[in-house]
């Protein structure tokens, strides 16, 4: 039920956390290695994200935010309950769906129902949205399609008319 490339995911995450002398595997460890999943980053670029900028900000999370464990403590890396909850929500995803495994894109779309997560923070301030995640997962692009302007109205009731007609709903898109 997961694909194989989360399941590498997973592996490097905890190989991450235990790298950084992390205690805890967060939601955060997780993305982080998703940058470099070949879908992952697909689907990242292909919602604007600049993958070099995100990687950034995650690096100085894990420096000034994480706390380390002395090196020969060596004790075993433990999942927070964000990152569990996240798990919980990507597989519910995948049921209701009708998705045969979870995959990088499910991961990225429920981490953003973990939104006092710093993961979710850094994904919005890099200006892409739990919705733009699933249009690329499901359509292969993100957002609505751009409207385009023809012509210029030459009087106003013919501005209405045309302010009128330009307005389309996502369900129209």
């Amino acid at each position: 039920m997961i694909s194989k490339e989360l399941q590498r995911a997973f592996g490097a995450a905890v190989r991450e956390a235990r790298h950084r002398h992390h205690e805890y595997l967060c939601v955060e460890h997780l993305l982080y290695v998703l940058l470099d999943d070949a879908y992952g980053a697909e689907v990242l670029e292909g919602c604007g994200v600049n993958l070099d900028s995100l990687r950034g900000r995650l690096e100085r999370f894990f420096k000034e935010d994480l706390e380390t464990v002395p090196e020969q403590a060596g004790g075993t890396i433990q999942q927070t309950t964000a990152f569990e909850r996240l798990i919980q929500r990507a597989f519910t995803h995948v049921q209701y769906s009708g998705k045969e495994e979870v995959d990088a894109g499910d991961i990225l779309a429920a981490i953003f129902e973990e939104e006092d997560s710093h993961a979710a923070y850094f994904l919005r301030k890099e200006g892409v949205t739990r919705l733009d995640i699933l249009d690329y997962v499901s359509h292969g692009e993100a957002g609505l399609p751009e409207e385009e302007t023809v012509r210029k109205p030459e009087s106003d009731e013919e501005a209405e008319g045309e302010e009128k007609s330009k307005k389309r709903s996502a369900l129209e898109a």
